[in-house]
């Protein structure tokens, strides 16, 4: 059975970062980006520029710091979709549109960066990469990372998509897409639509079958990532491979 630092040889640069400095008042959040820098800023900040304008009852600032409260702060702001965010008074089409085209923009920056420069050598950055490609699914997806041997990602496709319960994936039809590539490892990702990214027992049986099959092709089942909204687990990191 592989061990996860033979799986992960970089997992131990995986670090903590601080929150962002809180605003300091001395300037709006405009002229703060222009005078220091968009790193400078606060969320709410941050939130305020793309917002524009406040609602009836509050000011940007006001209302930035209560668009972040009913999403539940940034992470899962970032992560709602279109239905969500229209939950929150106040919050009207072009607002939400402005949002979602910016956050959409990051997230193809984020990908292409991940697919052309960074290893996927640690479990933080597949499962963020992870959780930037499944995140708003609502039906079960299935998708195959194939890697090289410096862990960098060479493709990624979707290997299956199931009903809101269940997905179909195949072995077979994986370690047939790994070879064609000349993969020397593959990263399984799949969603929970339920929220709940524990592992269900039909997901660590498919995960030890894989990982036997390709093993007899001397490919490595790298991972197996679950996704659940904002949250991620890896299956090398719970031992299960």
């Amino acid at each position: 059975m592989n061990t996860y630092t033979a799986i992960y040889p970089d997992s131990a640069k995986d670090t903590t970062h601080s929150a962002p400095a809180l605003p300091d008042g001395q300037l709006r959040p405009r002229e703060k980006l222009l005078a220091r820098g968009a790193a400078t800023l606060s969320n709410i900040e941050l939130l305020a520029i793309l917002l524009r304008t406040g609602s009836a009852q509050m000011n940007i600032m006001q209302f930035s710091q209560y668009v972040l409260d009913q999403a539940g702060g940034p992470r899962n702001l970032l992560l709602s979709n279109y239905e969500s965010l229209r939950k929150i008074k106040g919050l009207g089409d072009a607002k939400i549109c402005s949002f979602l085209a910016a956050v959409e923009f990051a997230r193809r920056h984020m990908q292409d960066t991940l697919q052309f420069h960074t290893e996927l050598n640690r479990p933080a950055v597949v499962r963020d990469f992870c959780i930037s490609l499944l995140s708003h699914e609502v039906v079960e997806k299935c998708l195959l990372l194939l890697v090289n041997t410096r862990h960098q990602l060479i493709h990624h496709e979707e290997a299956s998509r199931g009903t809101l319960n269940q997905t179909a994936v195949y072995p077979r039809e994986i370690a047939a897409t790994a070879l064609r590539h000349n993969a020397w490892g593959v990263i399984l990702a799949h969603n929970h639509p339920s929220g709940l990214a524990q592992p269900s027992l039909a997901d660590i049986q498919l995960t030890q079958q894989l990982r036997r099959g390709l093993a007899l092709l001397d490919i490595r089942l790298v991972d197996h990532i679950i996704v659940a909204g904002a949250t991620a687990i890896s299956l090398a990191e719970l031992g299960k491979l």
